[in-house]
């Protein structure tokens, strides 16, 4: 799954980028998940894609499950990348 996010990066474009953001309308199987988590760590993206892409992981983060705590040390690290 990496390789193909890995090639839409490479040769990313708009309509390439848009049809993977699909993919977190997507919760089966947590797709929805998988691809925010690539999206944000792979592909430039503007601000409303990258706050849905957010909001999927704040959702997985929420509880104290050990994936909702890997989530929550997902994304702090993440933000603190950001600054």
């Amino acid at each position: 799954m990496s390789k193909i996010v890995e090639k839409i990066a490479t040769g990313q474009t708009p309509e390439k980028t848009a049809q993977f953001i699909d993919l977190l309308n997507i919760p089966e199987h947590k797709t929805s998940l998988w691809a925010a988590i690539h999206i944000l760590e792979k592909l430039s993206v503007n601000k409303e894609n990258e706050q849905k892409a957010l909001s999927v992981i704040n959702l997985a983060a929420q509880g104290d499950s050990a994936d909702a705590l890997g989530y929550q040390y997902w994304l702090k690290n993440w933000k603190q990348n950001q600054k």
